[in-house]
């Protein structure tokens, strides 16, 4: 299609084909404000990267979540949230558009801004696009089959400027067909690599390990987080498991705060179990100590005491999980990092998660 070039004082008319390649990489590498500027966005962006920017900025107008139900309103992507809580269409749970799943209206912006499931390309332009919870996995393999197959073509090349055969006939051929096959085939044991037998006690210690790393990259990227292994409230009780954001949640607690999503998972007894869920859960990231007194940081939540709104939020999962409460500022990083508390040890933070399942009754009693 034709469109206006959106390099200021331009005015050229270009297509969205280039058959000059050069033109095209000049078109390309133009530095241009958002189209947004004049609602007050203030990036400027290489023309190539204007598309990936628009998805993420806060002037760009969306539409209402509600609009399956018949909302027709447009907002900027920073009046989503307070427009999502006054619409008239307005429901106390939204389906997430990545993962599908249903997300508190009041998390829905930080939910969908975070979420797992959100679709991202590899950062080594192999053209893969996954699941935002699988591409740190994949770049780390896709890193190392990049220059795997530098040194292939490398190799090659020097067997040909010197006039011998530093290869075998057609073994940098077959060398780059293994090499693309493990690429595309690593990623199917990811899951499998991160699996571990479940908790059944109500008591679930999570250690994150390789924290400061964790922490570097969750900096560079707002969607990073790290989720604990699936644990249980009792042998026939709950699913649950939580989500760590080790850069924070949310634009005012991001860079300043550790941030902990509690998480409803669909598990094998729900038929029995009583709901909505409303037994008190203590969050504690734990002093490493040989031996007491230790100092945990502590957090309460008692779905008990929530209001009936709230409770929706703790209903039964219609899908595989939905996030049922989020501290977003469980804890500052500046505590976190504090010398006077052993919170981080061997690079490794450790958080325990205790159920208080004293007040649940039998499953399947009368």
């Amino acid at each position: 299609g034709r469109k206006l070039c959106p390099a200021e004082d331009c005015g050229e008319i270009i297509t969205s084909s280039f058959p000059d390649k050069n033109r095209q990489r000049t078109l390309m590498c133009l530095e241009v404000r958002c189209l947004h500027y004049k609602d007050g966005c203030e990036e400027i962006r290489l023309l190539g990267k204007l598309k990936a920017h628009l998805t993420t900025c806060e002037f760009h107008p969306v539409d209402c979540q509600f609009k399956p139900n018949g909302c027709t309103v447009r907002v900027p992507k920073a009046e989503l949230q307070n427009h999502l809580m006054s619409c008239s269409y307005h429901k106390s749970h939204v389906d997430c558009p990545h993962c599908h799943k249903q997300c508190p209206t009041s998390l829905y912006t930080t939910h969908t801004d975070v979420c797992s499931e959100k679709k991202v390309s590899c950062s080594n332009h192999c053209g893969t696009t996954l699941a935002f919870k699988d591409i740190r996995d994949h770049e780390k393999v896709c890193e190392e089959v990049k220059q795997l197959t530098e040194k292939v073509k490398t190799t090659a090349k020097l067997a040909q400027d010197d006039h011998r055969d530093a290869l075998p006939p057609q073994s940098d051929e077959k060398l780059m067909v293994a090499i693309k096959e493990a690429h595309f085939g690593l990623l199917g044991s990811v899951e499998d690599r991160s699996r571990e037998p479940p908790s059944y006690e109500g008591v679930h210690i999570f250690q994150i390990e390789n924290f400061s790393k964790r922490l570097a990259a969750a900096e560079k990227s707002d969607v990073y987080s790290v989720k604990s292994p699936a644990f249980f409230a009792g042998r026939h009780g709950y699913k649950l498991c939580i989500e760590v954001f080790p850069n924070g949640l949310g634009e005012d607690q991001r860079g300043n705060y550790l941030a902990l999503v509690f998480t409803l998972m669909k598990g094998p007894h729900d038929n029995i179990l009583d709901w909505p869920f409303n037994l008190p859960v203590t969050f504690s990231i734990i002093e490493q100590l040989p031996k007491p007194p230790r100092h945990n940081h502590r957090q309460h939540l008692y779905p008990g005491q929530c209001t009936k709104e709230e409770a929706h939020d703790f209903q039964r999962p219609k899908f595989d999980s939905h996030w049922a409460w989020a501290a977003q500022s469980f804890i500052s990083l500046k505590a976190l990092r504090s010398t006077k508390r052993k919170y981080i040890v061997d690079d490794t933070l450790v958080i325990r998660v205790e159920v208080d399942t004293s007040g649940m009754g039998k499953p399947g009693g009368d």
